[in-house]
């Protein structure tokens, strides 16, 4: 396995991860109240006996809606890990946006003529 392969692969695992990160911060935003009395809509009905991650989705969505001492009460890793989910998804929009402008640069400036003339 040389170089190039490892950076695909490794490009992959990193967009299935953005991806998983994105859907669970938009699952964030469902209404806390709602998750409270009814549960997650996204979210199978299972009893937990008790984990490090109970609370966590309950912890999220009062994040999203600004209750901050609910969040952490919930969970204490919960706003720690809301706020790293969006840093990554910031970062990686960034990160995506930079690499794009540079090829686009690159590859003859921002604006190309097609063979027709026209510009696109």
């Amino acid at each position: 396995m040389n170089r190039a392969d490892v950076y695909c692969a490794l490009r992959w695992i990193g967009l299935v991860a953005t991806l998983v990160v994105a859907l669970t911060m938009a699952g964030s935003f469902v209404s806390y109240e709602r998750v409270v009395a009814d549960g997650h809509p996204w979210l199978p009905r299972k009893v937990c006996d008790g984990c490090r991650l109970c609370g966590m989705t309950r912890s999220f969505c009062a994040m999203s809606e600004g209750r901050f001492q609910t969040a952490y009460a919930h969970n204490a890793g919960g706003p720690v890990l809301w706020v790293g989910g969006w840093v990554w998804l910031a970062v990686t929009a960034v990160t995506c946006g930079r690499r794009r402008l540079r090829n686009q640069l690159r590859n003859g400036g921002l604006w190309q003529r097609n063979r027709a003339g026209g510009v696109w």
